[in-house]
């Protein structure tokens, strides 16, 4: 195949004519501007620029949609190119030539005597903002706008409008009009070759020359080629799809942000395939386009239950693995009666042993696929529920619990020790305001950890660790608890203060009696022992309790 020359200014007008666009299963700009300022550094410096792929397309009737580049002029109907690879490199040129970048502006920096050093960007909202936009402080700077230079004839005219904002004597305004012809002109012609593809190629084709031969310093994904195969088998774009999956539920997006991705393995689970991204390239696209009434209605179904457990974020959901169970599952769960009772009960527990067991700490993707397997099988039969694999493995002791890791760090079975203790709905110990569905709360060392680090005393245990609201955590940081207890007794405003806060601890599963006599006025914070001692007698009361309860989760499924 044999490459055709095109150069920077033809380039820019086959995009601002509409020309050449870009396939819609193309992902969206990633390039970050130190990437954006080398790619004019390598045009400056006469480096290889890489080649284009370009499929000619019939005007009208392209194989796949189009849309144009980002920033550029919507004209789709004139389309006869579809840009497969290069889409980075030449966005870089519009946008900047266009200056039309959210926050970033493009310049060539000069030396005295006009001695071209370097392209650099500034954001708008930085240190130079008022230098931005504004001729004389640009110019003051050694900043000449890389929008002046762009080779078109709207770059021209912007060049003329800048110079004479700059009143410049002769001299130096020739001396300036060369050094930016000089820049203009290597801009200008400039070749990028580029290979192209006739209009007579297969969609099929298309696809995996754009999958083998796609250059970006991003690498193409697996999720990416699942786009381009969706679009080419469907028409359909699973990027919009994902879309508007959010827009349905957007409760899911705070759950799982790569939703996309996320259905794409719950389809593979619907298949009987292990979610993998290696089993993307195997899925039926047109099979998914069907079926993707159910996978919506099965996430709605998830958030739902998982909202029943109060795990309403990604800050508290122990493993997303459920996400990628609970919607293909849906599929099975009977509507009404006995039945359906049966499988939300078996649901349930199995949400448990997700977030208690060690069973997805290890092949999680073809464990998963077991379990989907295992629960489908129960929900059909109502038989062998001791068979159900998931339900056997290892579960966490006293003392496991007792040393397991802080919840901020994701670990599965520190933010189930978590979910467990908050289950019902925590409360604010302060405010009394249910935590249970919101997004801004905190994780609050009970034992304060600024006591217990100074001691040399782990303090970023699960059981150490309570939901709070921003603001009470923010006032109680580093008071003991028994501390801030009384400060919230005292605060409270209720007829009966002490029972009040009692029961607000009890929606975290904390128990006064191991809190309240830990105070300043009779424990000194800088007394190792005696911190140490209460802090002990703290842990192994809370472990107690906290084992209870998951012995009953993990048997029952509820606390009922």
């Amino acid at each position: 195949m044999k490459t055709t020359p095109r150069t920077i200014k033809e380039w820019m007008q086959c995009v601002e004519n509409g020309q050449i666009q870009l396939p819609r299963f193309q992902r969206d700009e990633v390039w970050p501007q130190s990437l954006v300022e080398r790619f004019f550094t390598a045009i400056l410096q006469k480096k290889p620029l890489g080649v284009f792929l370009v499929l000619q397309v019939n005007a009208g009737s392209p194989p796949f949609k189009s849309r144009p580049l980002k920033g550029a002029p919507e004209k789709g109907d004139k389309c006869t190119e579809q840009l497969l690879d290069g889409q980075q490199r030449l966005t870089a040129l519009w946008r900047t030539f266009n200056d039309n970048y959210e926050n970033q502006t493009f310049y060539v920096k000069f030396e005295k005597g006009f001695r071209y050093e370097e392209i650099k960007s500034f954001p708008r909202t930085g240190k130079l903002k008022n230098v931005i936009g504004n001729p004389v402080k640009e110019f003051k700077e050694k900043l000449i706008p890389l929008k002046i230079l762009s080779p078109d004839e709207k770059g021209l005219r912007q060049r003329k409008e800048w110079i004479k904002e700059l009143g410049l004597n002769y001299e130096e305004e020739t001396d300036l009009e060369t050094f930016c012809d000089s820049m203009r002109g290597k801009f200008s012609s400039e070749d990028i070759p580029y290979f192209l593809l006739p209009t007579d190629t297969s969609e099929e084709d298309a696809i995996d020359i754009f999958i083998e031969t796609n250059t970006s310093s991003v690498k193409l994904t697996a999720y990416d080629i699942a786009v381009a195969q969706m679009e080419s088998e469907t028409e359909e774009s699973l990027t919009e799809k994902a879309d508007e999956l959010k827009k349905k539920i957007p409760e899911i997006e705070n759950l799982d942000a790569d939703i996309g991705d996320l259905v794409l393995k719950i389809y593979c689970v619907m298949s009987g395939k292990v979610p993998t991204y290696g089993q993307y390239k195997t899925l039926d696209f047109k099979n998914l386009s069907l079926q993707w009434p159910k996978i919506v209605e099965g996430i709605k179904w998830t958030v739902e239950r998982l909202n029943e457990l109060c795990i309403c974020t990604g800050k508290r959901l122990p493993t997303t693995v459920p996400l990628r169970v609970l919607p293909a599952l849906y599929q099975h769960i009977p509507k009404t009666g006995p039945k359906h009772a049966r499988a939300l009960r078996i649901v349930k527990k199995y949400l448990w042993w997700a977030f208690l067991s060690d069973r997805y700490q290890k092949q999680a993707n073809h464990r998963l696929k077991e379990d989907y397997d295992d629960l489908s099988a129960y929900i059909k039969t109502g038989k062998d529920e001791e068979n159900i694999r998931i339900f056997k493995s290892g579960k966490p002791d006293k003392e496991t619990i007792k040393t397991e890791g802080w919840p901020k760090s994701k670990r599965i079975l520190s933010r189930g020790i978590l979910s467990a203790c908050s289950l019902g709905g925590a409360k604010d110990i302060a405010s009394s305001r249910n935590l249970a569905k919101r997004e801004d709360i905190d994780f609050h060392h009970i034992f304060p950890a600024s006591v217990l680090r100074k001691l040399g005393i782990k303090s970023d245990i699960a059981l150490n660790c309570m939901l709070l609201d921003p603001q009470t955590n923010k006032e109680w940081a580093k008071l003991l608890p028994g501390d801030f207890l009384r400060k919230a007794i005292k605060e409270s405003g209720c007829k009966k203060p002490e029972e009040e806060i009692k029961k607000r601890l009890k929606t975290h599963l904390l128990n006064h009696k191991h809190l309240l006599p830990v105070k300043d006025k009779d424990i000194d914070p800088k007394d190792k022992n005696a911190i140490e001692k209460a802090f002990r007698e703290f842990l192994d009361s809370r472990a107690g309790e906290v084992m209870s309860r998951i012995d009953v989760l993990l048997d029952k499924g509820d606390l009922e």
